[in-house]
């Protein structure tokens, strides 16, 4: 097990770890989701690249470092969109803030385990690759602990209503009696008693659960089921996906706890559910050498934006934040938040599979289209956006320029694996006039609530990040 959770660099993980905090400001005023400067990469050596890579150590730590780029990006293009469509709601309430945290953290966690797995596959259980893809999902699950148990403490009353509580350590054991109901005080140290179980729900004790411990379970029941599916063994993945339901079951049951009933068990029981399936899924068609399109694993995090909206809206009235989950500008930031955190994601797997391979075919190979499917299908869900605004005509034009511009990266890519320099330095040539365009394009369509400086910015940071994890792909999979 501890060679599966191995953390990453602590520079890593104080990128990861910026997500928690959502009370700086932005640009553009307001609260806001870390910004570019949230980034701990550094800069890969200058090249006279256009656009300049960041540097990562690993290309799992460097794809936790690009999703950690959707957020803020989600949300600075949704206020412009708003603003410009007229939506109602405010999506930078506290609410609609917690709502985006875990989408990003979540929808990442979908997508870090798929890569990990698919890197167990093309190289080995203990291999150094696997270790580090392993780490990476450890160093985002570390992160989403660490709000999780945050929010429990501030629903106790232990912090602050409304900010960033309190929390036991993510890594520590959890209290030995439950935290008091803040409506009991003054009402001396009687306990409050758990709400009763459900006919298909056994009895539950907050006092013995820790969710950060039953996360990290499950994570590791999802290798095994990996391991097993692989192995095609069949009695062993019944007996992991058993366990994972019994995960869930419990999960369901923390929740409702923690928020005092404000979150239905069983709607988490089923949320969970429709997520394990399609993490299962993903991971049967990985390992029959059928599933590198990744689609289940899309359609996994999709999922995201409508069960976090479930839990953060009791998650929120639990701690006093203000503000809406459901009106529709927090909806837009939010499904904005899983599908530029599935785009940087999905163009990194790609690549992933295609470096994975020996020799340099990789990029013509049939697993690497198959991933690219369904990265287009997520270039449409960005589309889609679009065209609420301009219709169909801009919404076809911005459709052409995204796949140009991940047409330009995979140029980028090819001409690394040719050691071409000069190839690179065209491609990133190409990427940063897109950059120039696509802002141009923003500022258009939205009337000037989006500004193309600020829009060039984030977007510039999360198309770097994804840069370097391409160079740090050609480093783990074919050094030099």
């Amino acid at each position: 097990m501890q060679d599966r959770l191995r953390t990453l660099s602590l520079a890593t993980a104080a990128t990861l770890a910026a997500l928690i905090s959502m009370t700086g400001c932005g640009d553009d005023g307001g609260t806001s989701t870390p910004g570019p400067d949230s980034t701990s990469a550094a800069a890969a050596p200058d090249l006279g690249f256009a656009v300049t890579p960041s540097a990562y150590g690993d290309p799992w730590s460097g794809a936790l470092d690009a999703a950690a780029q959707a957020p803020p990006v989600a949300q600075f293009l949704a206020r412009g969109i708003a603003s410009a469509d007229k939506l109602s709601g405010d999506l930078a309430s506290p609410a609609s803030d917690l709502a985006a945290q875990l989408t990003g953290l979540l929808a990442t966690h979908v997508y870090a385990t798929g890569s990990a797995v698919s890197t167990v596959y093309a190289t080995e259980q203990k291999s150094p690759q696997a270790e580090a893809a392993w780490a990476a999902v450890e160093t985002n699950s570390r992160t989403l602990i660490q709000l999780v148990e945050s929010l429990e403490a501030e629903a106790a009353g232990e912090g602050k209503g409304g900010g960033k509580g309190l929390s036991r350590g993510a890594d520590t054991p959890p209290p030995t009696s439950p935290p008091a109901n803040p409506s009991d005080k003054g009402k001396g140290d009687k306990k409050t008693p758990s709400p009763a179980p459900t006919a298909t729900e056994p009895p539950f004790d907050l006092d013995d659960y820790d969710f950060g411990k039953a996360w990290r379970e499950h994570v590791a029941l999802l290798t095994d089921y990996a391991l097993a599916a692989r192995g095609e063994n069949t009695a062993d993945q019944k007996t992991a996906r058993r366990e994972l339901d019994t995960w869930r079951l419990q999960a369901g049951q923390y929740f409702r706890e923690i928020t005092k009933g404000r979150i239905s068990s069983s709607a988490v029981r089923a949320d969970l559910g429709r997520y394990l399936d399609a993490m299962t899924e993903a991971i049967n068609g990985i390992a029959g050498r059928e599933g590198e399109s990744f689609v289940a694993l899309r359609e996994g995090a999709d999922e995201m934006p409508e069960i976090t909206a479930r839990l953060a809206a009791g998650l929120a009235s639990a701690t006093d934040r203000t503000g809406s989950v459901t009106d529709d500008a927090a909806e837009l930031r939010n499904q904005l938040t899983a599908t530029l955190t599935g785009h940087s994601y999905l163009a990194v797997l790609s690549f992933q599979v295609a470096f994975a391979q020996p020799g340099k075919a990789g990029l013509v190979s049939a697993n690497y289209r198959r991933v690219q499917i369904s990265l287009d299908d997520n270039s449409k869900q960005i589309a889609a956006q679009v065209r609420e605004l301009g219709g169909p005509v801009k919404e076809a034009e911005f459709l052409q320029g995204w796949r140009i511009h991940l047409r330009d990266l995979e140029n980028y890519a090819r001409s690394l694996q040719a050691g071409d320099l000069a190839g690179r330095r065209t491609a990133t040539d190409a990427l940063n006039t897109y950059l120039g365009t696509v802002s141009t394009f923003f500022k258009g369509i939205t009337g000037g609530a989006i500004d193309p400086a600020n829009a060039d910015k984030r977007l510039r940071a999360q198309l770097a990040a994804m840069i370097g994890v391409v160079d740090a792909l050609q480093g783990a999979f074919h050094p030099s």
